[in-house]
């Protein structure tokens, strides 16, 4: 297959993609459905995976071992439940190939992709996307760019990430999934002054984060 046609399958597959798997995931918002559309999911997958790019599924992310991105229905659901304005700073947390900041490169002002270490096949595959990408520790953020309009964290959470709502800007989001409830959801956090109120978007599940996974305690 020449190259041109692969390129039209897989466009054809990302078409696929947006009309059988997220808009029936309740996912409405023009600005985020568009985003899918146009950002070619097989170019932040690691390499042998672009056949089943755009599965339903959690993939291992191109260039990033450690880590994976979210299954397509559960990331449309965050991105939208984040309400991301043309004006929004965003800082987009252990995105991997920086597939999720490619995706908010299209709905944001500025975007800011921060992971552990740096990831240049992630850099490559983002082209001529507007991303800063930083390096540093997860649950520290970024404080040099703060205060953020929404924060974005690609994976399950089993502690409370208290410095990166530190880093919200008043009425300012973060989304991830919450695995400190009884079973896995998609929520969403928004700071009023010094409180952070959290609500569900919907039930849902991501890789789990070792960086945000909660420390034991003593077993007696």
């Amino acid at each position: 297959m020449i190259a041109a046609d692969i390129d039209q399958s897989r466009a054809a597959d990302r078409r696929t993609m947006v009309d059988c798997q997220i808009r029936p995931f309740d996912v409405t918002d023009a600005a985020v459905l568009a985003a899918f559309l146009d950002v070619a999911r097989e170019n932040f997958v690691a390499d042998g995976l672009a056949a089943i790019a755009y599965a339903d599924r959690a993939l291992p992310a191109r260039g990033a071992p450690d880590r994976m991105l979210m299954a397509p229905m559960a990331l449309a659901r965050l991105l939208q439940g984040a309400d991301i304005k043309a004006g929004d700073r965003v800082l987009d947390v252990a995105g991997g190939s920086f597939y999720t900041a490619a995706l908010v490169s299209h709905l944001a002002a500025k975007v800011t992709a921060l992971d552990s270490v740096d990831r240049p096949e992630g850099r490559a595959a983002l082209g001529a996307a507007k991303v800063d990408c930083v390096t540093g520790p997860l649950t520290a953020g970024w404080a040099v760019g703060a205060p953020y309009n929404v924060i974005i964290v690609n994976g399950g959470l089993a502690q409370r990430p208290d410095a990166l709502l530190a880093q919200l800007a008043e009425g300012g989001r973060l989304v991830a999934c919450d695995l400190m409830a009884r079973a896995p959801r998609l929520v969403r956090f928004e700071r009023s002054g010094a409180v952070f109120g959290c609500r569900a978007i919907c039930e849902g599940s991501a890789p789990e984060l070792s960086d945000f996974r909660k420390a034991p305690g003593f077993v007696f």
